[in-house]
């Protein structure tokens, strides 16, 4: 049967070409898959069982890893386990690797005022008086992430020809 190591090629082409994986996604699963060959061993991938899942996350407590990293290492050992049962391999039933639950993070809010001040203190004028361009910028920047709830990557990666400017709507794909 194939090594960890020997699918590790065919699954990341497949993750890039039919589940349309980002290029940062193709490197982290690659991190992962040594991840697990240096933990637990590059086997043939039908011999993994329940024990060497048991192990593996063992060893990432151990190591006192995120929670998120975690989930990477463990998402990407139950996602290989799926692409070879798909090829019709027998395999360890992808479902026995369970996946930890990320902890609910805190959210903080600014206070009206905090905002006020921080909006404030964006220089929308050069020294010489001569306008910002910079600054204009990233006040703009600033005020649609504070009035659309988007996240960073989404504004920025807004175009034009996506906002409606008589209806004041633009379409965000996240």
């Amino acid at each position: 049967g194939l090594h960890l190591s020997e699918l590790t090629p065919g699954f990341l082409q497949y993750a890039r070409v039919e589940l349309q994986f980002s290029e940062q996604s193709i490197i982290n699963y690659r991190d992962c898959f040594r991840q697990i060959e240096r933990q637990i061993g590059d086997l043939p991938v039908h011999r993994y069982t329940k024990q060497h899942v048991l192990d593996l996350k063992a060893r990432l407590l151990t190591r006192q890893l995120s929670v998120s990293r975690q989930v990477s290492i463990l998402s990407a050992l139950k996602r290989v386990l799926m692409y070879v049962q798909e090829q019709g391999f027998t395999v360890l039933d992808p479902e026995v690797v369970t996946i930890p639950k990320r902890p609910r993070r805190d959210v903080t809010f600014l206070k009206v005022d905090e905002v006020q001040r921080f909006v404030a203190a964006i220089p929308l004028e050069r020294q010489d008086g001569q306008p910002s361009f910079r600054g204009l910028r990233f006040r703009a920047l600033v005020e649609v992430l504070l009035g659309s709830a988007m996240r960073i990557g989404e504004a920025l990666s807004l175009n034009r020809d996506q906002i409606d400017f008589d209806n004041r709507e633009a379409r965000i794909v996240g």
